[in-house]
């Protein structure tokens, strides 16, 4: 990776978690759910990365969000899960060729990549909603939480990259 590249996904990161911390976390749809955003930055990291900083990288960006939500350790816990997953999602869902591929819609096409999406966003609000509810005996009011938030986050996930995708035909 180059020091551009670096740059980029720096910029990234704390646009995002900017974000999810001043404006999503504010979000509770019908007292339900709330979107997260910020998960976008571990979906759309290189495929090719290494196992460990991969993992760092989640633990830390799940982390930053922990502190300023309130969510002891809970965040760091789904965005590792998810992070951990991600190359055998990518291989099940993803194009036939993703080694050294930055997920997105002009590198998987928009229907595998919303499907890849899907797939993580969903894994990391099922564990996380369960372990905000400490229990299963809720599991009805975490399952309602799980399906508003995950509409929610893959909506604006779309928008993001709908925009980052004709940001990028607009350049060519």
């Amino acid at each position: 990776m180059n020091s551009f590249f670096n740059i980029n996904l720096l910029t990234e990161w704390v646009l995002l978690i900017a974000v999810q911390v001043l404006v999503l976390n504010g979000i509770d749809y019908l007292q339900w759910g709330t979107p997260f955003l910020f998960i976008l930055f571990i979906i759309n990291l290189p495929t090719d990365m290494n196992r460990i900083p991969l993992l760092v990288t989640a633990f830390l960006t799940g982390l930053v969000v922990d502190v300023f939500s309130s969510t002891p350790g809970i965040h760091s816990t789904a965005c590792v899960l998810i992070a951990y997953l991600k190359r055998w999602i990518c291989k099940a869902l993803g194009p036939s060729d993703v080694s050294a591929t930055v997920p997105s819609f002009q590198t998987f096409g928009r229907s595998r990549y919303l499907q890849y999406a899907a797939a993580m966003v969903t894994i990391h609000h099922a564990l996380f909603y369960f372990l905000e509810s400490g229990s299963l005996d809720q599991a009805g009011q975490s399952l309602v939480k799980i399906l508003e938030s995950v509409l929610i986050t893959i909506l604006l996930i779309f928008s993001v990259e709908y925009f980052k995708y004709r940001h990028n035909i607009n350049d060519k």
